[in-house]
């Protein structure tokens, strides 16, 4: 198409020879003269219309066995008895041929036949759940020959928001084709890979490829439970360290669950220094370790994080001590109880970006303080005191 408009722009440029310098300058030579801005874009339309025919052939190539165990029609029967057959096509956006490579995408990966009935079946799957904005395809046997179909439909159609693709089986060649689709995508906010047997490889592919995408602002790539996990590693630590810095708008990142170890933890760390769009980070069962989770925790106040998730990563008195630190935790003279319950309470919240004067510490300790006076009161207190029936009596009792 870049091509394309060259050529439009060499074909129309007026000629510089003969003719008064006057004359020249009246001439409509401007490349965003509106005359010239429409013919571009007459012809950049044009020309997608030429890819676009020639995706859907060599798909119906592709899938020619499939496609011919299939009706043409893609209907469905609406919510109510008494509304005609939908349309599924034209709901969900794509061309039916597109439709058709999904499903029968889908059959190869799960090595069965292609019939009319797993075909109406899909055809309801498909009007149900993405004939919307969202694109969802969750827990539905989805592989990496069923991806190229659905990279095919993000690629014809722009409408989508969010893809959720959780809970499936796309593995490191799946999640590359979708990484295929998201440099260009403009609409696309959400993406969920979640549980989908990804390895270090898969995941890079998806980081790499958000490097160059400005429209995605959540991206899950943990581990649920009952699914496929995804295992990333130390060969993850130098993309999420890039991801962090040149991506300006990702503000949810999940990799709950995902294995990424102490090495990975520390290369996010250094990446979400400075970052500013990042406002919610899950790590949950990470293995981060007290090193990774120390270094995550280190990382906190020049970020713009505002809720974080380091439940069960064995962070040890390190790394908490580290995130106690971040979120204002009181001096060591401290009494033993208050810091205690300083520290539980710390570990607790949500870790979040401050800019904390030391008069705020000192009313944070004195907070933290009051309430271990309160705990050790409540622990200390004797229950008999209340089966004691005169009022004065009981007062005076609770008062000591």
């Amino acid at each position: 198409m870049a091509k394309l408009a060259v050529e439009l722009d060499m074909a129309t440029e007026p000629s510089s020879a003969g003719g008064s310098p006057r004359g020249r300058e009246i001439a409509p030579s401007s490349p965003t003269s509106p005359k010239r801005a429409k013919m571009q874009l007459v012809s950049t339309t044009q020309a997608r219309e030429r890819e676009r025919k020639q995706l859907v052939a060599e798909l119906e190539k592709h899938y020619e066995v499939e496609l011919a165990r299939m009706s043409p029609l893609w209907t469905c029967k609406g919510d109510s008895p008494l509304q005609p057959l939908q349309d599924v096509a034209e709901a969900v956006g794509v061309p039916g041929a597109v439709l058709g490579a999904i499903l029968a995408g889908k059959c190869r990966d799960q090595q069965i036949v292609v019939n009319l009935e797993r075909q109406k079946r899909f055809a309801e799957w498909m009007f149900s759940h993405c004939s919307s904005l969202w694109f969802n395809l969750h827990d539905s046997g989805v592989g990496a020959e069923c991806a190229k179909g659905i990279v095919l439909a993000l690629a014809l159609n722009d409408r989508f928001t969010s893809l959720n693709l959780s809970c499936n089986n796309l593995g490191d060649a799946g999640a590359a084709a979708i990484a295929r689709a998201l440099p260009d995508h403009t609409t696309l906010v959400h993406v969920d890979l979640a549980a989908n047997d990804l390895s270090h490889h898969g995941a890079n592919s998806v980081f790499e490829a958000l490097l160059l995408n400005h429209s995605v602002t959540s991206l899950d790539l943990s581990s649920r439970t009952g699914s496929l996990r995804n295992h990333l590693s130390r060969q993850n630590a130098s993309s999420l360290e890039r991801l962090m810095m040149q991506n300006n708008v990702l503000a949810k990142l999940a990799l709950q669950s995902t294995n990424l170890g102490a090495e990975c933890g520390m290369g996010l760390a250094r990446g979400l220094v400075g970052n500013t769009t990042l406002t919610s980070l899950d790590l949950a069962g990470s293995d981060l370790g007290p090193k990774g989770s120390a270094a995550i925790a280190e990382a906190l106040l020049s970020s713009a994080l505002e809720e974080l998730n380091l439940s069960e990563n064995k962070m040890g008195d390190e790394g908490l001590a580290a995130l106690a630190n971040c979120l204002g935790a009181p001096p060591a003279e401290t009494s033993a109880p208050a810091a205690a319950l300083a520290l539980t309470t710390s570990a607790a919240m949500t870790a979040a970006p401050t800019s904390a004067t030391t008069e705020s510490n000192e009313a944070t300790a004195k907070y933290h303080e009051h309430l271990s006076l309160a705990r050790s009161s409540i622990l200390d207190l004797n229950p008999t005191v209340f089966s004691i029936k005169d009022t004065e009596h009981r007062q005076e009792a609770l008062a000591q």
